[in-house]
């Protein structure tokens, strides 16, 4: 399987800001306003709900909460019945650092029992944090009502009205199946079920895993029949909401792949007394994994003309996209199960995981310049960046994905360190074109050489660095930081005096 590394430095979707040292670890006196925009990813696929209504904001709940976790705003907005955006402009928040704003969309549907009374009742970020809701009914379709979430941090400045965006994520993952057969193999499918699918899910997302008791928190589905299609592939599709759960037991890393695959809905047997078996609880699944069975007639010929005939139950957990002791199906998630079957006992399933800005692990990456995309070996490339005042602002941010760490800035993922800037040197007025040479494994600042002190900020260091040719590279916290920097000054100053930017409002580096 190819595998991908994703830095991502993403201009469209505010995340998070950095604290601006004028702020401290107080409240800053003053009220600020903000124009807060929130936003749908990319339909999940085109099947089952339509991609209008994968992406509609019926109504939306919005939170501010200072740093320390205390709520200073609350409010519900219905009626809002866009696609993809919506914008709104709330006034009079105390100004200061690190303020968490949380915007929680579709409550008080058929589908899941939250409600505007239930966060009404929120007095605390903690509080939201620990929320849960559960769905109303064994639902595994969703219609238009899809519950999303979503929290970003910003610095909100006083007596300015600041832009912050909250990208939502549904609180379901899509699964689709589509079951193929070897040459040879005939299958007619007659239904399919879902099982063990959670009733309860966390509003906002958490890393806890297994959280829910099993019993009263899962249901199993209705069996429902395949999809109609033209092809010779059969396919269904279904939501459920986020289940996260650890293995019971871990599948050792022995032998094949494919062996150790099929371990995973390996049963325990149980003796009766006429010596046949009784199937008993799953080896190694636990008890509160998700999976699907399917059911048809399959039929195929063997050796010297001999028929195979039979009706057939296929059993399938889901996850898998990590490795074999995966049980997850994520949040905003679109899941691709290819099941070819093979013979009445063999079935091969393989498993693609799509979202919006969701990366894979691995060795080979892209780095996602606002809507550029440069693919490159993480491990040995050299290319240019150039960054535009105009393509910076506060919310410019970062994102990342390795065998490793996965994160956004706001959630501080590890490993983004095999990636540096160097800043490239000035032909009288502007940047020149030609590639910095990269200053070695010691050569990248660490935190402290850049930390603030007194009224500085890290970019007043790294520009007397520069001037004086001692500068080093920067890794990607660095980097956000000193241009966010920089297009502040810009801003304040309304000009380049005191900031990176050349006289065409521009700064390059080098990136290794």
């Amino acid at each position: 399987m190819k595998k991908y590394i994703y830095l991502l430095c993403v201009l469209s979707f505010v995340l998070t800001a950095c604290r601006d040292d004028k702020f401290g670890s107080e409240e800053s006196s003053g009220s600020a306003a903000l124009k807060l925009k929130f936003n749908t990813s990319n339909n999940m696929s085109r099947a089952v709900s339509s991609d209008e209504e994968e992406r509609r904001i019926q109504n939306a709940y919005v939170f501010i909460f200072n740093q320390d976790g205390t709520k200073v705003f609350g409010r519900f907005y219905d009626g809002i019945n866009q696609q993809n955006t919506y914008q709104i402009e709330i006034k009079d928040i105390p100004a200061g650092s690190d303020k968490t704003i949380a915007v929680i969309a579709n409550i008080n549907t058929a589908i899941f029992d939250l409600t505007t009374a239930d966060l009404e009742a929120i007095t605390t970020q903690p509080d939201l944090l620990a929320l849960t809701s559960r769905m109303q009914d064994g639902f595994i379709e969703r219609g238009s009502q899809f519950l999303m979430s979503g929290t970003t941090t910003a610095d909100l400045t006083a007596n300015t009205t600041n832009p912050v965006n909250v990208p939502l994520k549904r609180v379901d993952a899509k699964i689709r199946f589509n079951v193929t057969t070897a040459e040879g193999v005939t299958f007619t499918p007659l239904d399919w079920q879902v099982v063990t699918v959670p009733q309860i899910v966390n509003v906002l997302p958490t890393e806890v895993q297994g959280q829910f008791e099993f019993e009263g928190n899962y249901f199993n589905s209705s069996w429902n029949n395949f999809e109609i299609t033209a092809t010779d592939t059969n396919t269904f599709a279904f939501y459920v909401p986020e289940n996260k759960v650890n293995p019971r037991k871990t599948i050792p890393a022995v032998g094949t792949y494919a062996g150790q695959y099929a371990l995973r809905e390996k049963q325990e047997k149980m003796p009766n007394s006429d010596g046949s078996v009784t199937n008993g609880a799953y080896e190694y699944a636990d008890e509160r994994a998700t999976h699907v069975k399917f059911r048809g007639n399959i039929h195929y010929i063997i050796g010297s003309g001999k028929e195979v005939s039979a009706d057939v139950t296929y059993t399938v957990h889901l996850g898998a996209v990590t490795g074999v002791n995966d049980y997850n199906s994520l949040r905003n998630h679109f899941y691709t199960y290819n099941v070819k079957i093979v013979s009445v006992d063999d079935i091969i399933v393989e498993v693609e995981s799509t979202t919006q800005g969701e990366p894979s692990p691995g060795s080979e990456g892209d780095v996602v310049l606002a809507k550029e995309v440069l693919e490159f070996d993480a491990h040995n490339e050299v290319f240019k960046t150039v960054f535009h005042q105009s393509d910076i602002d506060q919310s410019l941010t970062w994102n990342i994905s390795t065998p490793f760490s996965k994160g956004a800035e706001n959630e501080n993922p590890k490993d983004y360190e095999w990636i540096c800037f160097r800043i490239n040197t000035k032909t009288r007025t502007t940047y020149n074109g030609d590639f910095e040479k990269y200053k070695g494994d010691n050569g990248v600042y660490t935190d402290a050489e850049l930390a603030v002190t007194g009224n500085t900020h890290p970019l007043d260091k790294y520009m007397a660095d520069i001037n004086t040719g001692n500068d080093k590279m920067l890794n990607i916290k660095q980097l956000i930081s000193i241009l966010k920097e920089c297009k502040r000054r810009y801003t304040d100053n309304g000009t380049n005096s005191g900031t990176l930017f050349d006289s065409a409002d521009e700064i390059v580096f080098t990136t290794f």
